[in-house]
């Protein structure tokens, strides 16, 4: 569509969360700070928590592309499932057989595969995706496999990444067991204003467009960062509807501002 128009070589403003694209504003380069440090101190829980659309899952995704060979990685996505589900997706994720087992047996295996990982060298990564949809029995499962050590070392790390009813269940009375082992608590927040420029301009270059900065006028990045509230998700929804509507009327990069005032209806969709 856009792409040979605009001089990219692939979509810049896609809503698959793609680590060649992340932007480290303030926020996001803090959290990843606070991931590095709490896996460098093998601490206890890690919880990172956003709005929708904030680049929670982008950042995880870099962070695993940073880790070396000897760090073991489960992601999971799908949090709308059993215990059992979950344990067994867990079993997966390490490569391990998880057909035909009970919670008994998924926790021996687990046990047995990070023993074995330790005693290598090696260290075993749980990482979360969506966790405010856990079910109770599901962050119980979660707290059970935190128990798993040798000795005074942690077999199993853990990060939890969720919406803000994450936290809102983590304060209940009945999650005190679990909120007392979390160690490092994070809140990414929206883009500043110029950092929505900063991030409009990085996508992009990154895209193959050799002066990002010349494409949007000043009033555009304005109206973006209004129409968006910072929230990357739904600057790339509009942004791309820029350049869908820009390329159809054959726009130039001064007039691509009047393409914004017809995007409300997306926007309100979108959000």
């Amino acid at each position: 569509m856009y792409l040979t128009f605009y001089g990219f070589k692939e979509k810049p403003f896609n809503l698959l969360p793609d680590p060649d694209y992340l932007y480290l504003s303030s926020t996001h380069r803090a959290a990843l700070n606070h991931l590095d440090y709490g896996l460098t101190d093998q601490t206890g829980f890690i919880v990172i928590t956003g709005d929708m659309g904030t680049g929670k899952t982008i950042l995880l995704k870099h962070l695993i592309r940073k880790l070396d060979e000897s760090v073991q990685v489960a992601l999971i996505f799908n949090t709308r499932v059993s215990s059992l589900e979950l344990l067994e997706m867990i079993l997966r994720e390490y490569d391990l057989d998880e057909s035909k087992k009970n919670k008994s047996r998924c926790y021996v295996e687990l046990y047995a595969h990070f023993l074995d990982q330790y005693s290598r060298g090696n260290r075993c990564l749980l990482i979360i995706d969506e966790a405010q949809n856990l079910s109770p029995t599901g962050m119980e499962e979660i707290r059970m496999l935190s128990n798993l050590n040798a000795g005074k070392d942690n077999l199993l790390q853990i990060i939890l990444a969720g919406q803000p009813a994450l936290k809102l269940k983590l304060e209940r009375k009945t999650m005190r067991q679990f909120s007392q082992r979390i160690t490092m608590d994070f809140i990414l927040e929206p883009l500043g204003e110029d950092e929505t420029r900063e991030y409009i301009v990085h996508r992009m270059e990154v895209a193959g467009r050799d002066n990002g900065n010349n494409l949007f006028t000043p009033e555009s990045y304005h109206r973006i960062y209004r129409g968006s509230g910072g929230i990357p998700r739904l600057i790339n929804i509009l942004c791309d509807r820029a350049l869908t509507y820009g390329f159809a009327d054959e726009l130039n990069n001064f007039a691509l501002v009047i393409c914004l005032d017809n995007l409300k209806a997306d926007l309100f969709f979108a959000s």
